[in-house]
Protein backbone atom coordinates (compact mmCIF):
# COMPACT_ATOMS: atom_id res chain seq x y z
CA UNK A 1 0.00 0.00 0.00
CA UNK A 2 1.38 3.84 -0.41
CA UNK A 3 1.07 5.81 2.35
CA UNK A 4 2.30 9.19 2.32
CA UNK A 5 5.45 9.24 0.55
CA UNK A 6 6.31 5.40 0.65
CA UNK A 7 5.22 2.20 -0.20
CA UNK A 8 4.27 -0.02 2.87
CA UNK A 9 5.25 -3.40 1.31
CA UNK A 10 3.32 -7.03 2.98
CA UNK A 11 0.94 -4.72 4.66
CA UNK A 12 -2.52 -4.19 4.12
CA UNK A 13 -3.86 -2.30 7.07
CA UNK A 14 -2.38 0.95 9.44
CA UNK A 15 -3.24 1.70 13.01
CA UNK A 16 -2.80 5.34 13.57
CA UNK A 17 -1.25 5.42 17.49
CA UNK A 18 -1.06 8.99 17.45
CA UNK A 19 -1.05 11.97 14.59
CA UNK A 20 2.43 10.80 13.78
CA UNK A 21 2.77 7.39 14.48
CA UNK A 22 1.73 4.62 13.14
CA UNK A 23 1.39 0.60 13.67
CA UNK A 24 1.26 -2.04 10.37
CA UNK A 25 -0.68 -5.28 9.64
CA UNK A 26 -0.39 -7.71 7.27
CA UNK A 27 -3.92 -8.75 6.94
CA UNK A 28 -7.03 -6.44 6.95
CA UNK A 29 -8.70 -6.25 10.54
CA UNK A 30 -12.10 -7.62 9.50
CA UNK A 31 -9.73 -10.87 8.59
CA UNK A 32 -7.47 -10.30 11.62
CA UNK A 33 -10.54 -10.48 13.95
CA UNK A 34 -11.86 -14.05 13.03
CA UNK A 35 -8.59 -15.92 13.18
CA UNK A 36 -7.26 -17.74 16.20
CA UNK A 37 -6.45 -15.37 19.29
CA UNK A 38 -2.87 -16.10 18.60
CA UNK A 39 -3.47 -15.57 14.69
CA UNK A 40 -4.53 -12.28 15.48
CA UNK A 41 -1.71 -11.38 16.48
CA UNK A 42 0.87 -12.62 14.78
CA UNK A 43 -0.80 -10.58 12.30
CA UNK A 44 0.30 -7.56 13.57
CA UNK A 45 4.17 -8.70 13.30
CA UNK A 46 6.16 -7.44 10.79
CA UNK A 47 7.61 -10.47 9.11
CA UNK A 48 9.20 -9.22 5.96
CA UNK A 49 6.94 -5.91 5.84
CA UNK A 50 9.07 -3.32 4.26
CA UNK A 51 8.96 0.27 3.82
CA UNK A 52 9.98 1.41 0.11
CA UNK A 53 11.00 4.71 -1.20
CA UNK A 54 13.25 6.51 -3.76
CA UNK A 55 15.45 9.21 -2.80
CA UNK A 56 15.20 12.76 -3.95
CA UNK A 57 17.80 14.32 -2.14
CA UNK A 58 21.36 12.36 -1.70
CA UNK A 59 19.98 11.30 1.77
CA UNK A 60 16.68 10.27 3.73
CA UNK A 61 15.44 10.03 7.80
CA UNK A 62 13.38 7.72 8.84
CA UNK A 63 12.06 7.84 12.75
CA UNK A 64 11.17 4.06 14.11
CA UNK A 65 10.86 2.21 17.20
CA UNK A 66 9.15 -1.28 18.02
CA UNK A 67 7.72 -3.30 21.36
CA UNK A 68 11.55 -4.85 21.28
CA UNK A 69 14.63 -4.54 20.43
CA UNK A 70 14.52 -5.84 16.53
CA UNK A 71 16.75 -6.33 13.46
CA UNK A 72 16.63 -3.68 10.61
CA UNK A 73 18.04 -4.90 7.25
CA UNK A 74 18.04 -2.14 4.57
CA UNK A 75 18.55 -2.66 0.64
CA UNK A 76 19.43 -1.32 -2.21
CA UNK A 77 17.33 -2.59 -4.97
CA UNK A 78 18.59 -6.45 -3.54
CA UNK A 79 21.59 -5.04 -2.45
CA UNK A 80 22.03 -5.51 1.25
CA UNK A 81 23.66 -2.20 2.81
CA UNK A 82 26.91 -3.88 5.32
CA UNK A 83 25.79 -2.18 8.74
CA UNK A 84 23.60 -3.98 10.37
CA UNK A 85 21.24 -1.75 12.43
CA UNK A 86 18.40 -2.59 15.15
CA UNK A 87 15.42 -0.51 16.16
CA UNK A 88 14.95 -0.09 19.93
CA UNK A 89 11.88 0.44 22.06
CA UNK A 90 12.70 4.46 21.73
CA UNK A 91 12.36 6.15 19.22
CA UNK A 92 15.27 6.89 16.34
CA UNK A 93 15.86 8.35 13.54
CA UNK A 94 17.96 6.18 11.12
CA UNK A 95 20.14 8.04 7.82
CA UNK A 96 19.67 6.27 4.85
CA UNK A 97 22.41 7.34 2.08
CA UNK A 98 23.46 5.38 -1.11
CA UNK A 99 26.29 3.46 -0.52
CA UNK A 100 30.00 4.45 -2.19
CA UNK A 101 29.04 2.75 -5.99
CA UNK A 102 25.61 3.15 -6.17
CA UNK A 103 26.02 6.01 -9.08
CA UNK A 104 28.61 3.96 -10.95
CA UNK A 105 27.13 1.15 -11.16
CA UNK A 106 23.79 1.83 -11.21
CA UNK A 107 22.63 0.47 -14.76
CA UNK A 108 24.89 -2.59 -14.01
CA UNK A 109 23.78 -3.99 -10.92
CA UNK A 110 20.03 -3.22 -11.80
CA UNK A 111 20.41 -5.76 -14.64
CA UNK A 112 20.41 -9.17 -12.20
CA UNK A 113 17.87 -7.68 -9.85
CA UNK A 114 13.95 -7.51 -9.81
CA UNK A 115 13.98 -4.45 -7.86
CA UNK A 116 15.57 -1.00 -9.57
CA UNK A 117 18.81 -0.43 -7.31
CA UNK A 118 17.01 3.42 -6.37
CA UNK A 119 14.77 1.56 -4.40
CA UNK A 120 15.49 1.79 -0.57
CA UNK A 121 13.72 -1.06 0.96
CA UNK A 122 13.79 -1.51 4.82
CA UNK A 123 12.85 -4.83 5.39
CA UNK A 124 11.85 -5.69 8.92
CA UNK A 125 11.31 -8.68 11.33
CA UNK A 126 12.72 -10.83 14.36
CA UNK A 127 14.35 -14.06 15.62
CA UNK A 128 12.20 -14.77 18.16
CA UNK A 129 8.88 -16.44 18.50
CA UNK A 130 7.26 -13.26 19.82
CA UNK A 131 7.32 -11.00 17.47
CA UNK A 132 7.06 -7.02 18.22
CA UNK A 133 4.87 -4.84 17.19
CA UNK A 134 6.37 -2.13 14.74
CA UNK A 135 6.07 1.22 14.49
CA UNK A 136 6.67 4.23 11.62
CA UNK A 137 7.40 7.96 13.52
CA UNK A 138 7.06 11.24 11.44
CA UNK A 139 6.76 9.03 7.68
CA UNK A 140 5.86 12.25 5.71
CA UNK A 141 9.32 12.71 3.79
CA UNK A 142 9.45 15.59 1.47
CA UNK A 143 13.05 14.12 -0.28
CA UNK A 144 11.67 10.72 -1.35
CA UNK A 145 8.67 8.88 -3.29
CA UNK A 146 7.25 5.66 -3.65
CA UNK A 147 8.59 3.08 -5.96
CA UNK A 148 6.14 2.33 -9.18
CA UNK A 149 5.65 -1.06 -10.54
CA UNK A 150 8.59 -0.84 -12.95
CA UNK A 151 10.67 -0.54 -9.97
CA UNK A 152 9.66 -3.50 -8.86
CA UNK A 153 9.94 -7.39 -9.22
CA UNK A 154 7.45 -8.76 -12.00
CA UNK A 155 6.53 -12.28 -9.82
CA UNK A 156 4.83 -12.10 -6.95
CA UNK A 157 5.21 -15.14 -4.87
CA UNK A 158 3.12 -15.85 -1.44
CA UNK A 159 3.96 -18.18 1.04
CA UNK A 160 1.55 -19.05 3.99
CA UNK A 161 3.08 -21.46 7.02
CA UNK A 162 4.14 -21.44 10.79
CA UNK A 163 6.74 -19.50 12.77
CA UNK A 164 9.34 -21.35 10.53
CA UNK A 165 7.87 -19.50 7.40
CA UNK A 166 7.78 -16.30 9.33
CA UNK A 167 11.23 -16.37 9.80
CA UNK A 168 11.86 -17.01 13.77
CA UNK A 169 15.44 -18.50 14.04
CA UNK A 170 16.85 -16.99 10.97
CA UNK A 171 19.87 -14.21 11.89
CA UNK A 172 18.08 -11.57 10.19
CA UNK A 173 14.76 -10.81 8.76
CA UNK A 174 15.97 -11.38 4.90
CA UNK A 175 17.40 -14.98 5.82
CA UNK A 176 14.24 -17.03 6.27
CA UNK A 177 13.92 -19.56 3.68
CA UNK A 178 11.12 -17.81 2.24
CA UNK A 179 13.22 -14.58 2.00
CA UNK A 180 15.78 -16.76 0.06
CA UNK A 181 13.67 -17.94 -2.74
CA UNK A 182 12.24 -14.63 -3.05
CA UNK A 183 15.81 -12.97 -3.89
CA UNK A 184 16.91 -15.96 -5.79
CA UNK A 185 13.70 -15.93 -7.97
CA UNK A 186 13.77 -12.05 -8.01
CA UNK A 187 10.05 -12.03 -6.73
CA UNK A 188 8.28 -9.38 -4.38
CA UNK A 189 7.66 -11.71 -0.83
CA UNK A 190 4.33 -11.77 0.76
CA UNK A 191 5.30 -13.63 4.07
CA UNK A 192 1.81 -14.69 5.82
CA UNK A 193 3.80 -16.96 8.03
CA UNK A 194 1.67 -17.20 11.49
CA UNK A 195 3.83 -18.52 14.21
CA UNK A 196 2.66 -21.30 16.48
CA UNK A 197 -0.72 -20.44 14.99
CA UNK A 198 -1.10 -21.63 11.01
CA UNK A 199 -4.02 -23.61 11.99
CA UNK A 200 -5.28 -23.37 8.07
CA UNK A 201 -8.33 -21.56 8.78
CA UNK A 202 -10.85 -21.21 6.29
CA UNK A 203 -11.01 -17.31 6.19
CA UNK A 204 -7.37 -16.78 5.57
CA UNK A 205 -8.27 -19.68 2.74
CA UNK A 206 -10.48 -17.41 1.17
CA UNK A 207 -8.44 -14.26 1.81
CA UNK A 208 -5.60 -15.61 -0.06
CA UNK A 209 -7.40 -17.25 -3.25
CA UNK A 210 -8.95 -14.01 -3.49
CA UNK A 211 -6.08 -11.76 -3.72
CA UNK A 212 -5.16 -11.28 -7.44
CA UNK A 213 -1.60 -9.90 -6.31
CA UNK A 214 0.31 -12.73 -6.42
CA UNK A 215 1.86 -15.90 -9.07
CA UNK A 216 3.13 -18.44 -7.05
CA UNK A 217 2.58 -19.91 -3.57
CA UNK A 218 3.89 -21.88 -0.91
CA UNK A 219 1.60 -23.45 2.07
CA UNK A 220 3.62 -25.02 4.87
CA UNK A 221 1.09 -27.91 6.00
CA UNK A 222 1.59 -27.12 9.47
CA UNK A 223 3.12 -28.21 12.41
CA UNK A 224 1.38 -26.32 14.54
CA UNK A 225 -1.47 -28.62 14.02
CA UNK A 226 -0.13 -32.17 15.36
CA UNK A 227 -0.87 -31.20 18.60
CA UNK A 228 -4.16 -29.62 18.68
CA UNK A 229 -5.78 -31.26 16.04
CA UNK A 230 -7.00 -34.96 15.36
CA UNK A 231 -6.16 -36.16 11.44
CA UNK A 232 -9.92 -35.92 10.88
CA UNK A 233 -9.74 -31.75 11.24
CA UNK A 234 -6.80 -31.53 9.87
CA UNK A 235 -7.28 -33.32 6.87
CA UNK A 236 -10.81 -31.33 6.51
CA UNK A 237 -9.28 -28.05 7.11
CA UNK A 238 -5.96 -28.36 4.41
CA UNK A 239 -8.36 -29.79 1.86
CA UNK A 240 -10.30 -26.76 2.39
CA UNK A 241 -7.01 -24.44 1.90
CA UNK A 242 -5.50 -26.47 -0.88
CA UNK A 243 -8.56 -26.50 -2.99
CA UNK A 244 -9.83 -23.00 -1.89
CA UNK A 245 -6.76 -21.22 -3.12
CA UNK A 246 -6.23 -23.98 -6.40
CA UNK A 247 -9.44 -23.06 -7.84
CA UNK A 248 -9.08 -19.41 -7.71
CA UNK A 249 -6.77 -19.35 -10.58
CA UNK A 250 -5.69 -22.26 -12.26
CA UNK A 251 -2.69 -20.19 -13.62
CA UNK A 252 -1.46 -19.84 -10.51
CA UNK A 253 1.03 -22.83 -8.79
CA UNK A 254 0.45 -23.88 -5.47
CA UNK A 255 3.47 -25.63 -3.64
CA UNK A 256 2.57 -27.88 -0.70
CA UNK A 257 5.16 -28.62 1.96
CA UNK A 258 4.85 -31.45 4.16
CA UNK A 259 6.12 -30.92 7.36
CA UNK A 260 9.92 -30.55 7.98
CA UNK A 261 11.53 -33.04 10.30
CA UNK A 262 11.49 -32.12 14.23
CA UNK A 263 11.70 -33.07 17.65
CA UNK A 264 8.94 -35.64 17.10
CA UNK A 265 9.99 -37.47 14.67
CA UNK A 266 12.75 -38.35 17.22
CA UNK A 267 10.16 -39.86 19.89
CA UNK A 268 8.54 -43.52 18.73
CA UNK A 269 5.47 -42.30 20.81
CA UNK A 270 5.01 -39.36 18.85
CA UNK A 271 6.14 -39.79 15.21
CA UNK A 272 3.51 -41.84 13.94
CA UNK A 273 1.02 -38.83 14.20
CA UNK A 274 3.66 -36.44 12.25
CA UNK A 275 4.01 -39.54 9.81
CA UNK A 276 0.11 -39.77 9.46
CA UNK A 277 -0.04 -35.83 9.35
CA UNK A 278 2.57 -35.63 6.14
CA UNK A 279 0.48 -38.51 4.64
CA UNK A 280 -2.76 -36.83 4.83
CA UNK A 281 -1.32 -33.67 3.12
CA UNK A 282 0.01 -36.19 0.22
CA UNK A 283 -3.09 -37.77 -0.25
CA UNK A 284 -4.69 -34.49 -0.63
CA UNK A 285 -2.67 -33.22 -3.03
CA UNK A 286 -2.94 -36.58 -5.30
CA UNK A 287 -6.67 -36.34 -4.72
CA UNK A 288 -7.01 -32.60 -5.93
CA UNK A 289 -8.76 -32.12 -9.09
CA UNK A 290 -6.47 -28.44 -9.54
CA UNK A 291 -3.40 -29.45 -12.32
CA UNK A 292 -1.79 -26.32 -10.45
CA UNK A 293 -1.17 -27.99 -7.10
CA UNK A 294 2.53 -29.96 -6.72
CA UNK A 295 3.56 -31.67 -3.64
CA UNK A 296 7.15 -31.01 -2.09
CA UNK A 297 8.26 -32.75 1.24
CA UNK A 298 9.75 -30.83 4.23
CA UNK A 299 12.01 -33.82 4.39
CA UNK A 300 13.72 -33.07 1.09
CA UNK A 301 14.18 -29.90 1.81
CA UNK A 302 15.85 -29.61 4.94
CA UNK A 303 17.26 -33.97 5.20
CA UNK A 304 19.25 -33.47 8.28
CA UNK A 305 18.45 -32.41 11.68
CA UNK A 306 22.00 -30.81 11.88
CA UNK A 307 19.75 -27.93 10.17
CA UNK A 308 17.66 -27.06 13.02
CA UNK A 309 18.76 -25.10 15.58
CA UNK A 310 18.56 -26.49 19.28
CA UNK A 311 15.15 -26.47 19.96
CA UNK A 312 15.15 -29.10 16.76
CA UNK A 313 12.45 -27.36 15.59
CA UNK A 314 12.76 -24.19 14.20
CA UNK A 315 16.17 -23.75 10.91
CA UNK A 316 19.36 -22.54 11.72
CA UNK A 317 20.57 -20.02 9.29
CA UNK A 318 22.26 -22.94 7.86
CA UNK A 319 18.88 -24.87 7.43
CA UNK A 320 16.84 -21.90 5.83
CA UNK A 321 19.73 -21.74 3.71
CA UNK A 322 19.38 -25.67 3.19
CA UNK A 323 15.22 -25.30 2.64
CA UNK A 324 15.87 -22.68 -0.18
CA UNK A 325 18.21 -24.23 -2.05
CA UNK A 326 16.39 -27.57 -2.66
CA UNK A 327 13.18 -26.17 -3.34
CA UNK A 328 14.39 -23.23 -6.00
CA UNK A 329 14.49 -26.00 -8.79
CA UNK A 330 10.70 -26.75 -8.52
CA UNK A 331 9.63 -23.10 -8.16
CA UNK A 332 11.86 -22.25 -11.54
CA UNK A 333 10.21 -25.11 -12.93
CA UNK A 334 6.81 -23.79 -12.36
CA UNK A 335 7.47 -20.57 -12.92
CA UNK A 336 8.81 -20.99 -16.33
CA UNK A 337 5.24 -22.65 -17.21
CA UNK A 338 3.39 -19.26 -16.13
CA UNK A 339 3.23 -16.16 -16.86
CA UNK A 340 3.26 -13.84 -14.41
CA UNK A 341 -0.38 -12.32 -13.55
CA UNK A 342 -0.43 -10.27 -11.03
CA UNK A 343 -0.49 -7.25 -10.87
CA UNK A 344 0.95 -3.81 -8.31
Amino acid sequence: MIYETVELHNVEEITHISDQVISVQRVPEHIRQILNPRAQLQSLMPANVELRFIMIDEEARITLSAESETPLSVFFGNYLHKESLTITTEPQTFLIRPFDRHKLFRTSLTVDSGFSLDVVRLVFGLNQPEMPRLFIHDIAMANVRPPTPQNLPEIRYIAYGTSITQGYSASRPHLSWVSLVAQALNADLINLGMGGSAYCEKELADYIAGRTDWDIATLGLSVNMVALFSAEDFEARVTYLINTIANSNPNRSIVCITLFPYFRDLDEQENWKSNTFRDIVRHVVADCPHDNVHLVEGTDLLPAFSGLTDDILHPSDLGMITIAQNLLPTMRKLLSKDTPISRH
